[in-house]
């Protein structure tokens, strides 16, 4: 966390005045505030945002098919829901032509960790891919696609400790985030039960978040003022998976990817009275990312699939987690 400007000084009265009915009003002392007391919890914050980037890009892949398999029959619709964080929704894809076909789903999301908390954002994505499939069993594709979720509403949690005291404070204020991105790759058929892939992609997020102001009182006598702006992560992903048939009606995946963000920047300002100014500083980070299914197949047309997606690395990444089923209809 640095400093980028002071303010100037402003003192807040927290004190709350006795009663005035003939009485005198009676004088409270605030304690002293340093900016080593306010940087801990604002830094938590920043890094919670860019963790919840993270998670939001599972949550968009999801949509985008990028957990499934990358040959499909002509049109794939699947309702699904997961915890770890809440998601329901429902995705899919169609081929507009032998090589190109459409991806994308819409689901609405509960997502958070801690000192950033996501509620109600709806979450719609749309890609669209290029695959040689007249090739045949080995062949190159292409994908480019984006995603918006307009409606979210997010709670900041600042926690830190004043005059020996642990204290918390919160602020809500409404946020949005988009992707872009674009990704290469090459499918091979080992088997007619086996399908290998790999890829390689690059995605843009960005993630704006309105002012907040925390509530003062003896409580929180220093409150914060977020300022609003935008987040920023590039991440650049080389991908592995593999697909295969067990019997008539079990199929099984697996994908690990190895994730890396470049570029990135925390739109955290916060103006807490009488220290000044704050903005926390990203660095760029490496993680591992991993995702396994399930399918059951009912009958020809529809499949029941339960998967799991992760995250695992250094902060602001952690460990993270989404599992949940899926009902896939294939027409």
């Amino acid at each position: 966390m640095r400093t980028i400007n002071c303010l100037a000084a402003v003192a807040i009265c927290a004190a709350v005045l006795g009663p005035l009915h003939g009485a005198r009003a009676q004088v409270v002392t605030l304690p002293t505030i340093n900016a080593s007391d306010v940087i801990p919890g604002l830094d938590q914050i920043a890094d919670r945002r860019i963790r919840n980037l993270v998670v939001q890009n599972q949550l968009m892949r999801i949509l985008l098919g990028s957990y499934e398999q990358i040959n499909c029959t002509n049109t794939c619709i699947s309702a699904f829901g997961a915890l770890g964080s809440f998601s329901a929704g429902v995705h899919g894809r169609k081929y507009l032509t032998d090589r190109l076909s459409v991806l994308g789903g819409v689901s609405i999301n509960n997502f958070g960790s801690g000192s950033v908390e996501t509620k109600q954002a709806l979450i719609a994505a749309l890609g669209l891919r290029y695959d040689f499939v007249d090739w045949g069993s080995s062949r190159p594709f292409f994908e480019i696609g984006a995603s918006v979720a307009p409606t979210g509403r997010s709670t900041l949690v600042r926690r830190y400790t004043l005059a020996g005291v642990a204290r918390q404070a919160t602020a809500t204020a409404n946020s949005k985030s988009y992707m872009a991105y674009m990704r290469a790759g090459w499918v091979k058929r080992l088997t007619p039960r086996d399908e290998f892939s790999v890829f390689v992609g690059v995605a843009r997020q960005w993630q704006t978040t309105g002012t907040a102001r925390e509530a003062a009182g003896a409580g929180n006598p220093f409150p914060a003022v977020f300022l609003g702006g935008t987040d920023r992560i590039n991440v650049a992903r080389f991908t592995m998976q593999h697909v295969r048939l067990l019997s008539r009606r079990v199929e099984v995946q697996g994908n690990v990817a190895i994730a890396h963000s470049f570029g990135a920047k925390s739109g955290v300002k916060v103006a807490v009275a009488p220290l000044g100014l704050f903005q926390p500083a990203v660095v760029s980070k490496t993680w591992l990312e991993y995702g396994a299914r399930v399918g059951f197949r009912v009958n020809r047309r529809v499949t029941i699939d339960m998967f799991v997606v992760g995250a695992s690395g250094p902060k602001p990444v952690g460990n993270t987690a989404h599992g949940g089923i899926g009902v896939r209809a294939v027409f």
